[in-house]
């Protein structure tokens, strides 16, 4: 971890003793390597009250160099869930503004085959498939930041959550990807191929993160651990477990029903009902228990 001083534009080298979330504190002495810089004061109100012209340093320096009245300020923070180094900021960087050069063009790709011009459909395609820099340079992030730290999971139900959902972001993506190609559009256009991939990347990857948040923010809210880690498990293999059928399920469905739109049927049936309440009801099982633990 390192830390910088921050005293008017005067480089220096010095950390400061201070308090660690979850215990410990960071400890030693701030000090100025170098001559003090001089600067001059000259008053031009009221002297008996501000003095006269003078010399003062801009940094109070005592015995053994130690600055006086220093501010520190953390440049590299460790990410919480997993008391790591984040791996790459320039990664961090390139999947931000990747995303955001790419992504505002990827919806129109589920409308290929409609009265869409040609040109916003093959921009859709291209910039869905470039979407693979920002998918891997976060996956690559957000793994690489839990190197050495996996031992810890076991116990660790947050970064199960962020774990899961990213495994469930990079099976959306690729599923996102790969439908805006014409070839693999046809047979999955319009069908549940599609509420498949949505349902993994909003419920799988984004509804799970917040759920993995919520897990390490509210103990440290009411100052207390969670009310029962055991069933936080239950909830965590229960969601897992309802989200990968469902997906599986739509996914499966989706396909069989393309397959037969393009054979001619003109109204596939419907296989999926069961496999898919399943699905709901064990998410809701996950769910209830993750409310609970909280309580």
């Amino acid at each position: 971890m390192s830390a910088a001083l921050c005293i008017g534009r005067v480089p220096t080298f010095a950390y400061e003793v201070a308090p660690v979330s979850g215990g410990g504190k960071i400890e030693g002495k701030v000090t100025f390597q170098g001559t003090v810089p001089i600067r001059k004061i000259i008053p031009t109100k009221d002297r008996e009250v501000c003095g006269g012209p003078r010399d003062e340093p801009q940094i109070r320096v005592g015995a053994g160099k130690g600055v006086q009245d220093a501010v520190v300020y953390l440049k590299e923070v460790p990410p919480a869930s997993v008391q790591n180094p984040v791996y790459s900021h320039k990664l961090s960087l390139v999947g931000f503004w990747s995303l955001a050069l790419f992504y505002p063009f990827v919806g129109i790709h589920h409308y290929l085959y409609s009265p869409i011009a040609d040109w916003a459909e093959t921009l859709a395609i291209i910039t869905s498939m470039l979407l693979i820099v920002p998918v891997w340079t976060v996956l690559q992030n957000f793994f690489g930041t839990m190197v050495g730290r996996r031992h810890t999971f076991t116990q660790n139900l947050t970064a199960k959550f962020l774990i899961m959902g990213s495994l469930m972001y990079l099976a959306g993506c690729f599923q996102g990807s790969t439908e805006a190609l014409r070839a693999i559009q046809q047979p999955t256009h319009f069908s549940d191929f599609v509420i498949s991939h949505s349902h993994l990347t909003v419920f799988g990857t984004f509804v799970v993160w917040a759920i993995g948040g919520t897990v390490y923010v509210i103990p440290r809210l009411v100052a207390r651990p969670l009310w029962s880690p055991g069933l936080g498990n239950w909830s965590f293999w229960l969601i897992t477990f309802g989200i990968s059928l469902m997906g599986l399920d739509l996914t499966m469905a989706g396909l069989q029903q393309g397959y037969m739109l393009m054979a001619g049927v003109a109204r596939p049936p419907h296989h999926r009902e069961h496999a898919v309440l399943l699905g709901l009801i064990t998410l809701a099982r996950g769910v209830v228990p993750f409310s609970a633990h909280l309580h």
